[in-house]
């Protein structure tokens, strides 16, 4: 078994092996999800408010 610290050495190299493009979409991928999951929770803690709401709330927490 690997220690985190000997996984985190591994998959620094990987990413920096990979194309510049390569690296953007993941990038961009993890940002979508981030974003949804954020979206999910402030959606469930206010299930009242509409779409365009939770889209601006999104945008603010990014902004901090």
């Amino acid at each position: 078994m690997t220690s985190a610290c000997e996984n985190n050495t591994m998959q620094d190299k990987l990413i920096k092996k990979m194309p510049g493009w390569q690296r953007l979409k993941i990038a961009f991928g993890l940002n979508d999800f981030a974003r949804k999951i954020i979206r999910a929770d402030i959606k469930k803690n206010n299930p009242h408010i509409s779409d365009k709401e939770a889209d601006k709330l999104v945008a603010e927490r990014f902004r901090k």
